[in-house]
């Protein structure tokens, strides 16, 4: 499976885009023998429910010999059998392994096993792309928002010049989010940019509003800080790790079929939480050797990096280009999965899986504490801005 960013934003599902055959948990999937078709549909080659095929259809030389597969498996005379262009595979359990038939000593193969099954590859990618930024801290690392001549120190000199009456942003930030008092060693706005990138279009460019400059790291921070108190238009986990099927029927309906990115959260443990946002995914998904009503799945999502400078301008993935892989399994159908877990590498460790994944609502603030000044209003960061409207929020 190659996986690589994609560069516009996802075709209809009709229009499939990947690979004509790659590689699956337990197997290999094949198109090639589907002609005339635009939606991935096809044929996989598979170790499963204890008869390893996809190893016997290696042994036998593969696609180069065998041809590429033209059924699913089906029963032929009262053997599990796998119809290829050149031959079928029939399994002997006495001897534990497959033989060859020709296809004219299996003539008839059940409709039902001609019918192509549906792809086993999903890829999904946002309409708007999440943008880096610095994630703000209120403990004394980097730049913070309420420092003097800092975000919300100019905001409160121009909306003094605008209204005559301080805001008092920056006393507030500085006395109400310290972590002292509250147990922390230290604490962020990484939700907070987060929110931002999914719903607003990124300041690329200094502005200059009623005298005062706003560098880009102004501009990011005072959304960032905004947003800090966007409560969830929707949400899955958070009280314990995202069980993967929530978390995998995220990818399909949200980034896949809506184009819309959304915010993955990490819990450190001892209150130390990380978000990031995500715009895209591709993934595969196979059989589980025994089990007919498991499917593995192997996933890479993209997310946008917040360990920048705070005038960073554009993308930064985290942890790197190549995205974070998820192994995990499901129960039930991959398109509408009961349960799962997570497996490998996702099983335990910083950063292994997500805590919580969910979508910012900025029409909602401030719900179960206030998290933001009271007098931080989005019509004075909109003139700030340029007065662009939220880029990616839900229609």
């Amino acid at each position: 499976m190659v996986l690589v960013p994609m560069l516009t934003p996802g075709t209809a599902r009709a229009q499939f885009t990947g690979p004509e055959d790659y590689d699956i948990p337990n197997g290999h999937f094949y198109t090639q023998a589907v002609p005339g078709r635009t939606d991935g549909s096809g044929f996989m080659v598979a170790n499963a429910t204890g008869i390893p095929f996809w190893d016997e259809y290696q042994r036998y030389g593969a696609w180069q010999e065998l041809g590429y597969p033209i059924s699913k498996r089906f029963i032929f005379n009262g053997a599990i059998a796998q119809a290829f262009e050149r031959g079928v595979l029939r399994w002997d359990v006495a001897k534990g392994a497959a033989d060859v038939l020709s296809r004219d000593q299996v003539r008839n193969i059940p409709g039902d096993a001609r019918r192509a099954e549906a792809r086993h590859w999903e890829e999904g990618l946002a309409r708007h792309q999440p943008w880096s930024g610095w994630w703000w801290s209120v403990s004394g690392v980097g730049p913070a928002l309420e420092a003097p001549g800092g975000p919300l120190s100019k905001y409160d000199r121009l909306v003094s010049q605008i209204t005559g009456h301080d805001p008092g942003t920056q006393r507030w930030e500085a006395s109400e989010l310290r972590p002292a008092g509250r147990g922390l060693q230290w604490a962020g706005h990484c939700n907070g940019w987060a929110a931002a990138s999914l719903l607003e279009l990124e300041p690329t460019e200094p502005r200059e509003v009623g005298g005062v400059w706003f560098s880009v790291a102004d501009q990011k921070g005072l959304l960032s800080d905004y947003h800090f108190a966007d409560s969830a238009l929707w949400s899955y986990g958070g009280a314990d790790d995202v069980n993967p099927a929530d978390f995998h029927r995220a990818l399909l309906g949200w980034l896949r079929d809506q184009h819309f990115p959304m915010i993955m959260t990490f819990n450190m443990g001892s209150e130390e939480v990380w978000s990031y946002p995500a715009f895209q995914f591709q993934l595969v998904h196979g059989p589980d050797i025994l089990d007919p009503n498991v499917t593995l799945v192997e996933a890479v999502v993209w997310l946008a990096d917040n360990d920048v400078p705070a005038d960073f301008v554009g993308v930064k993935f985290w942890p790197s280009i190549e995205g974070k892989r998820f192994t995990y399994w499901l129960a039930g159908p991959p398109d509408n999965p009961t349960d799962g877990e997570f497996t490998g590498a996702n099983v335990a460790g910083r950063f292994a899986r997500p805590y919580q994944v969910w979508y910012p609502d900025a029409n909602q603030r401030n719900v179960d504490r206030v998290l933001a000044a009271p007098e931080l209003h989005e019509e004075f960061l909109r003139t700030i801005v340029g007065d662009e409207r939220p880029a990616g929020r839900p229609t």
